[in-house]
Protein backbone atom coordinates (compact mmCIF):
# COMPACT_ATOMS: atom_id res chain seq x y z
CA UNK A 1 0.00 0.00 0.00
CA UNK A 2 1.43 3.59 -0.94
CA UNK A 3 2.55 5.75 1.49
CA UNK A 4 -0.27 8.72 2.06
CA UNK A 5 1.31 11.73 1.74
CA UNK A 6 1.73 13.94 4.31
CA UNK A 7 -1.08 16.76 4.49
CA UNK A 8 1.10 19.33 4.57
CA UNK A 9 2.45 18.48 1.61
CA UNK A 10 -0.98 18.57 -0.55
CA UNK A 11 -1.63 21.58 0.45
CA UNK A 12 1.64 23.21 -0.38
CA UNK A 13 1.47 21.60 -3.59
CA UNK A 14 -2.43 23.12 -4.41
CA UNK A 15 -0.98 26.22 -3.44
CA UNK A 16 1.93 26.34 -5.99
CA UNK A 17 -0.30 24.97 -8.28
CA UNK A 18 -2.74 28.13 -7.77
CA UNK A 19 -0.22 30.32 -8.93
CA UNK A 20 -0.59 31.88 -12.08
CA UNK A 21 -3.32 28.99 -13.15
CA UNK A 22 -6.61 28.91 -13.88
CA UNK A 23 -8.37 27.63 -11.62
CA UNK A 24 -9.34 23.25 -12.34
CA UNK A 25 -12.74 22.73 -13.41
CA UNK A 26 -13.19 20.42 -10.22
CA UNK A 27 -12.26 19.79 -6.44
CA UNK A 28 -12.67 16.83 -4.05
CA UNK A 29 -11.33 17.65 -0.95
CA UNK A 30 -11.62 14.91 1.02
CA UNK A 31 -9.99 13.47 4.35
CA UNK A 32 -10.34 13.13 8.13
CA UNK A 33 -8.04 16.44 8.79
CA UNK A 34 -10.50 18.99 9.42
CA UNK A 35 -8.05 22.16 9.57
CA UNK A 36 -6.05 21.29 6.20
CA UNK A 37 -9.37 20.65 4.37
CA UNK A 38 -10.37 24.70 5.84
CA UNK A 39 -7.03 26.00 4.73
CA UNK A 40 -7.71 24.17 1.23
CA UNK A 41 -10.70 25.82 0.67
CA UNK A 42 -9.43 29.33 2.04
CA UNK A 43 -6.81 29.33 -0.96
CA UNK A 44 -9.01 27.92 -3.58
CA UNK A 45 -11.93 30.80 -2.35
CA UNK A 46 -9.01 33.41 -2.59
CA UNK A 47 -8.16 32.26 -5.77
CA UNK A 48 -11.86 32.30 -6.82
CA UNK A 49 -12.07 35.54 -6.21
CA UNK A 50 -9.19 37.11 -7.72
CA UNK A 51 -10.41 35.77 -11.13
CA UNK A 52 -13.56 37.35 -10.63
CA UNK A 53 -15.22 34.28 -10.29
CA UNK A 54 -18.84 34.57 -7.77
CA UNK A 55 -17.94 32.28 -4.91
CA UNK A 56 -21.63 30.09 -3.53
CA UNK A 57 -21.51 27.84 -1.00
CA UNK A 58 -24.20 25.29 0.57
CA UNK A 59 -23.62 23.31 3.06
CA UNK A 60 -25.58 20.15 3.21
CA UNK A 61 -25.81 20.27 7.35
CA UNK A 62 -27.42 23.68 7.62
CA UNK A 63 -31.10 23.94 8.88
CA UNK A 64 -31.66 26.00 5.33
CA UNK A 65 -30.21 23.85 3.02
CA UNK A 66 -31.84 24.17 -0.14
CA UNK A 67 -30.99 21.20 -3.30
CA UNK A 68 -33.22 23.17 -5.96
CA UNK A 69 -31.22 26.55 -5.49
CA UNK A 70 -27.64 24.28 -5.67
CA UNK A 71 -29.08 23.11 -8.72
CA UNK A 72 -29.95 26.15 -9.97
CA UNK A 73 -26.40 28.01 -9.16
CA UNK A 74 -25.03 24.86 -11.15
CA UNK A 75 -26.94 25.00 -14.29
CA UNK A 76 -27.13 28.70 -14.03
CA UNK A 77 -24.35 31.32 -15.37
CA UNK A 78 -23.27 33.99 -12.95
CA UNK A 79 -25.24 36.92 -13.35
CA UNK A 80 -22.54 39.52 -12.57
CA UNK A 81 -19.35 37.88 -13.02
CA UNK A 82 -17.72 35.40 -15.61
CA UNK A 83 -18.40 32.18 -13.50
CA UNK A 84 -18.75 30.85 -10.38
CA UNK A 85 -17.20 28.89 -7.92
CA UNK A 86 -20.06 26.61 -6.09
CA UNK A 87 -19.27 24.94 -2.74
CA UNK A 88 -20.95 22.07 -1.14
CA UNK A 89 -19.95 21.20 2.30
CA UNK A 90 -21.37 16.99 3.05
CA UNK A 91 -22.21 16.06 -0.20
CA UNK A 92 -22.22 12.51 -0.10
CA UNK A 93 -25.87 11.78 0.36
CA UNK A 94 -26.37 13.76 -2.70
CA UNK A 95 -24.02 12.22 -4.87
CA UNK A 96 -25.26 8.49 -4.19
CA UNK A 97 -26.96 6.70 -7.22
CA UNK A 98 -30.79 5.71 -6.92
CA UNK A 99 -30.38 2.52 -8.13
CA UNK A 100 -28.27 2.94 -11.52
CA UNK A 101 -29.49 6.54 -11.87
CA UNK A 102 -27.52 9.72 -11.18
CA UNK A 103 -29.24 11.67 -8.55
CA UNK A 104 -30.26 15.42 -9.81
CA UNK A 105 -27.46 17.44 -7.87
CA UNK A 106 -24.74 14.64 -9.53
CA UNK A 107 -26.18 15.30 -13.11
CA UNK A 108 -26.39 18.77 -12.26
CA UNK A 109 -22.52 18.83 -10.98
CA UNK A 110 -21.38 16.60 -14.36
CA UNK A 111 -23.33 19.68 -16.55
CA UNK A 112 -21.37 22.25 -14.60
CA UNK A 113 -18.41 20.36 -15.35
CA UNK A 114 -18.85 19.48 -19.32
CA UNK A 115 -19.67 24.05 -19.63
CA UNK A 116 -16.22 24.86 -18.01
CA UNK A 117 -18.49 27.66 -15.97
CA UNK A 118 -15.92 27.60 -13.17
CA UNK A 119 -15.39 25.28 -10.37
CA UNK A 120 -16.80 23.12 -8.02
CA UNK A 121 -15.80 22.14 -4.91
CA UNK A 122 -16.90 19.10 -3.18
CA UNK A 123 -16.14 19.60 0.85
CA UNK A 124 -15.96 15.97 2.06
CA UNK A 125 -15.03 13.93 5.23
CA UNK A 126 -15.25 10.26 3.36
CA UNK A 127 -16.22 10.70 -0.17
CA UNK A 128 -14.87 7.75 -1.90
CA UNK A 129 -12.51 8.16 -4.69
CA UNK A 130 -14.48 5.56 -6.97
CA UNK A 131 -17.56 7.99 -6.83
CA UNK A 132 -19.19 7.90 -10.14
CA UNK A 133 -19.23 12.21 -9.68
CA UNK A 134 -15.58 12.33 -8.21
CA UNK A 135 -14.29 10.06 -11.05
CA UNK A 136 -15.96 12.46 -13.47
CA UNK A 137 -14.64 15.46 -12.48
CA UNK A 138 -11.07 14.34 -12.11
CA UNK A 139 -11.52 12.62 -15.80
CA UNK A 140 -12.26 16.49 -16.63
CA UNK A 141 -9.14 17.56 -15.66
CA UNK A 142 -10.10 18.06 -11.48
CA UNK A 143 -8.39 17.19 -8.76
CA UNK A 144 -8.75 14.99 -6.00
CA UNK A 145 -7.59 16.50 -2.61
CA UNK A 146 -6.60 13.78 0.55
CA UNK A 147 -6.17 15.19 4.23
CA UNK A 148 -4.93 12.79 6.35
CA UNK A 149 -4.98 12.99 9.85
CA UNK A 150 -1.94 13.67 11.18
CA UNK A 151 -0.07 10.61 13.02
CA UNK A 152 0.26 11.62 17.26
CA UNK A 153 2.10 8.15 18.04
CA UNK A 154 5.69 7.38 17.33
CA UNK A 155 5.78 5.09 14.50
CA UNK A 156 5.66 0.96 16.01
CA UNK A 157 8.78 0.36 14.35
CA UNK A 158 11.62 3.31 16.39
CA UNK A 159 13.39 1.16 18.57
CA UNK A 160 13.76 4.58 21.04
CA UNK A 161 10.36 6.46 20.08
CA UNK A 162 10.13 9.58 21.16
CA UNK A 163 6.69 11.54 21.40
CA UNK A 164 8.20 14.73 20.66
CA UNK A 165 8.90 13.77 17.04
CA UNK A 166 5.19 12.75 16.30
CA UNK A 167 3.50 14.28 13.86
CA UNK A 168 1.04 16.27 15.82
CA UNK A 169 4.39 17.79 17.84
CA UNK A 170 6.10 19.04 14.77
CA UNK A 171 3.31 20.71 13.70
CA UNK A 172 2.58 22.37 17.12
CA UNK A 173 6.50 23.83 16.81
CA UNK A 174 5.72 24.54 13.25
CA UNK A 175 2.57 26.51 13.75
CA UNK A 176 4.11 27.90 17.10
CA UNK A 177 6.91 29.97 15.22
CA UNK A 178 4.47 31.32 12.65
CA UNK A 179 2.64 32.94 15.53
CA UNK A 180 6.20 34.05 17.04
CA UNK A 181 5.42 31.95 19.73
CA UNK A 182 8.60 30.08 22.26
CA UNK A 183 7.57 26.36 22.09
CA UNK A 184 9.79 23.87 23.93
CA UNK A 185 8.92 20.17 22.51
CA UNK A 186 8.17 18.70 25.74
CA UNK A 187 5.76 21.50 25.90
CA UNK A 188 4.58 20.72 22.51
CA UNK A 189 3.93 16.82 23.88
CA UNK A 190 1.94 18.39 26.98
CA UNK A 191 -0.42 20.49 24.59
CA UNK A 192 -1.39 17.59 22.64
CA UNK A 193 -1.78 15.60 26.05
CA UNK A 194 -4.50 17.87 27.45
CA UNK A 195 -5.61 18.39 23.56
CA UNK A 196 -5.59 15.85 21.67
CA UNK A 197 -4.80 14.98 18.00
CA UNK A 198 -7.49 17.85 16.92
CA UNK A 199 -5.20 20.85 15.02
CA UNK A 200 -8.11 23.12 15.27
CA UNK A 201 -8.32 22.58 19.07
CA UNK A 202 -4.36 22.96 18.73
CA UNK A 203 -4.78 25.94 17.14
CA UNK A 204 -7.32 27.92 19.50
CA UNK A 205 -5.22 26.41 22.79
CA UNK A 206 -1.58 28.13 20.51
CA UNK A 207 -3.87 31.55 20.05
CA UNK A 208 -4.27 31.43 23.93
CA UNK A 209 -1.07 30.98 24.74
CA UNK A 210 -0.29 33.80 22.65
CA UNK A 211 -2.89 36.45 24.64
CA UNK A 212 -3.37 34.74 27.59
CA UNK A 213 -1.18 34.33 31.17
CA UNK A 214 2.57 33.86 30.81
CA UNK A 215 1.97 30.80 32.83
CA UNK A 216 0.05 29.11 30.28
CA UNK A 217 1.87 25.82 30.25
CA UNK A 218 2.02 25.35 33.88
CA UNK A 219 -1.47 26.27 34.25
CA UNK A 220 -1.99 23.20 31.16
CA UNK A 221 -0.10 21.05 33.25
CA UNK A 222 -1.53 21.15 36.06
CA UNK A 223 -5.22 20.62 34.68
CA UNK A 224 -4.13 18.29 31.90
CA UNK A 225 -5.61 14.73 32.02
CA UNK A 226 -3.02 12.08 32.60
CA UNK A 227 -2.49 8.85 31.58
CA UNK A 228 -2.48 5.80 34.28
CA UNK A 229 -0.79 3.84 32.05
CA UNK A 230 1.87 6.62 32.33
CA UNK A 231 1.67 6.98 36.05
CA UNK A 232 2.00 3.07 36.10
CA UNK A 233 5.16 3.39 34.58
CA UNK A 234 6.56 6.06 36.62
CA UNK A 235 5.89 4.10 39.49
CA UNK A 236 7.70 0.97 38.46
CA UNK A 237 10.91 3.22 37.77
CA UNK A 238 10.49 4.45 41.28
CA UNK A 239 10.46 7.87 39.56
CA UNK A 240 8.90 9.72 42.80
CA UNK A 241 8.34 13.23 41.17
CA UNK A 242 6.66 12.30 38.02
CA UNK A 243 4.61 9.63 39.85
CA UNK A 244 2.99 12.29 42.85
CA UNK A 245 2.50 14.59 39.83
CA UNK A 246 0.48 12.21 37.27
CA UNK A 247 -1.44 10.68 40.09
CA UNK A 248 -2.65 14.30 41.22
CA UNK A 249 -3.47 14.66 37.47
CA UNK A 250 -4.78 11.80 37.45
CA UNK A 251 -7.63 12.10 40.35
CA UNK A 252 -7.90 15.63 39.72
CA UNK A 253 -8.22 15.88 35.79
CA UNK A 254 -9.64 12.29 34.49
CA UNK A 255 -8.13 10.00 31.63
CA UNK A 256 -9.19 10.83 28.06
CA UNK A 257 -9.06 7.14 26.36
CA UNK A 258 -8.80 6.21 22.96
CA UNK A 259 -12.90 7.02 22.22
CA UNK A 260 -11.97 10.74 23.42
CA UNK A 261 -13.83 10.53 26.22
CA UNK A 262 -12.60 11.47 29.62
CA UNK A 263 -12.89 9.13 32.75
CA UNK A 264 -13.12 10.94 35.90
CA UNK A 265 -14.94 8.52 38.55
CA UNK A 266 -12.35 7.42 40.79
CA UNK A 267 -13.24 3.74 41.17
CA UNK A 268 -12.57 3.74 37.61
CA UNK A 269 -9.33 5.63 36.88
CA UNK A 270 -8.00 3.36 40.04
CA UNK A 271 -8.74 -0.13 38.33
CA UNK A 272 -7.39 1.06 34.81
CA UNK A 273 -4.23 2.49 37.19
CA UNK A 274 -4.07 -1.29 38.86
CA UNK A 275 -3.98 -2.92 35.51
CA UNK A 276 -1.12 -0.98 34.53
CA UNK A 277 0.73 -1.76 37.43
CA UNK A 278 0.53 -5.25 37.23
CA UNK A 279 1.46 -5.26 33.91
CA UNK A 280 4.57 -3.55 34.88
CA UNK A 281 5.64 -4.89 37.83
CA UNK A 282 4.70 -8.76 36.53
CA UNK A 283 7.59 -7.60 33.38
CA UNK A 284 9.91 -6.49 35.81
CA UNK A 285 9.57 -9.57 38.33
CA UNK A 286 10.07 -12.28 35.37
CA UNK A 287 12.94 -10.03 33.91
CA UNK A 288 14.75 -9.82 36.81
CA UNK A 289 14.41 -13.79 37.71
CA UNK A 290 15.77 -14.02 34.51
CA UNK A 291 18.87 -11.71 34.92
CA UNK A 292 19.43 -13.99 38.39
CA UNK A 293 19.48 -16.60 36.30
CA UNK A 294 22.47 -15.79 34.31
CA UNK A 295 19.72 -14.23 30.97
CA UNK A 296 21.56 -11.54 29.09
CA UNK A 297 19.05 -8.21 29.29
CA UNK A 298 17.49 -8.50 25.95
CA UNK A 299 16.88 -12.42 26.72
CA UNK A 300 15.03 -10.94 30.23
CA UNK A 301 13.46 -8.66 27.89
CA UNK A 302 12.24 -10.69 26.17
CA UNK A 303 10.96 -13.59 28.57
CA UNK A 304 9.18 -10.34 29.90
CA UNK A 305 7.47 -9.51 26.41
CA UNK A 306 8.68 -5.73 26.55
CA UNK A 307 8.01 -4.53 22.72
CA UNK A 308 10.78 -2.26 21.23
CA UNK A 309 8.57 0.70 22.01
CA UNK A 310 8.59 0.00 25.60
CA UNK A 311 12.31 -0.67 25.95
CA UNK A 312 13.19 2.48 27.33
CA UNK A 313 10.67 2.59 29.96
CA UNK A 314 11.67 -1.15 30.87
CA UNK A 315 15.45 -0.86 31.15
CA UNK A 316 14.38 2.13 33.71
CA UNK A 317 12.59 0.53 35.52
CA UNK A 318 14.64 -2.90 35.74
CA UNK A 319 17.28 -0.69 37.30
CA UNK A 320 15.08 0.33 40.43
CA UNK A 321 15.22 -3.18 41.93
CA UNK A 322 16.32 -6.69 41.89
CA UNK A 323 14.41 -9.67 41.77
CA UNK A 324 13.39 -9.98 45.74
CA UNK A 325 12.09 -6.36 45.81
CA UNK A 326 10.13 -6.91 42.96
CA UNK A 327 8.30 -9.56 44.35
CA UNK A 328 7.72 -7.88 47.62
CA UNK A 329 5.93 -4.69 45.25
CA UNK A 330 4.19 -7.59 43.37
CA UNK A 331 2.69 -8.83 46.72
CA UNK A 332 2.50 -5.17 48.44
CA UNK A 333 0.23 -4.04 45.33
CA UNK A 334 -2.24 -7.58 45.56
CA UNK A 335 -2.75 -6.67 49.28
CA UNK A 336 -3.70 -2.82 48.07
CA UNK A 337 -5.86 -4.69 45.00
CA UNK A 338 -7.31 -6.34 47.58
CA UNK A 339 -8.10 -4.06 49.86
CA UNK A 340 -9.81 -1.74 47.14
CA UNK A 341 -11.99 -5.18 46.28
CA UNK A 342 -13.15 -5.92 50.24
CA UNK A 343 -14.80 -2.19 50.10
CA UNK A 344 -11.98 -0.39 51.91
CA UNK A 345 -11.29 3.06 50.37
CA UNK A 346 -8.40 3.09 48.05
CA UNK A 347 -7.78 6.52 46.66
CA UNK A 348 -4.61 8.88 45.42
CA UNK A 349 -3.21 8.77 49.15
CA UNK A 350 -2.79 5.25 48.86
CA UNK A 351 -1.18 5.38 45.24
CA UNK A 352 0.80 8.23 46.64
CA UNK A 353 1.82 6.26 49.87
CA UNK A 354 2.27 2.88 47.50
CA UNK A 355 4.84 5.24 45.15
CA UNK A 356 6.77 6.52 48.27
CA UNK A 357 7.39 2.80 48.94
CA UNK A 358 8.57 1.99 45.79
CA UNK A 359 10.59 5.22 44.94
CA UNK A 360 14.29 4.62 43.53
CA UNK A 361 17.10 5.22 46.07
CA UNK A 362 20.45 6.34 44.86
CA UNK A 363 21.45 2.42 45.50
CA UNK A 364 19.08 1.62 43.65
CA UNK A 365 17.49 -0.06 46.40
CA UNK A 366 13.69 -0.15 47.99
CA UNK A 367 13.47 3.23 50.29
Amino acid sequence: MAREAHPQEVLDELRDSLVGAKLAPGFVVRGEELYYRNAALDLLRERARSTGLEVCTHDTKDGGFDALRLQDDLVSGGLFSSGRMVIVHGPEDLLKKDGSTERPVARAIAKFLSTGAGSVVLMAEGLRADNSTVKALVASGGKLLSFRKLYEKPAPWERNPDPRRTEVCEWVLSRAQQLALKVSADQAVLLVAAVGADLCALESKLAECKHGSPDFFKQLEAAAPVSPFELAASIARGDLRSALRENEGLFHSGFKGKDGKLEVKPDALREILFSGLRSQVRRGLFASEALAAGSSAEEAAKVAGVSAFQMRDFQSALGARDALQWRAMFADLGRLERKARSGHTVDENDIALFALQWRKSKAGARS
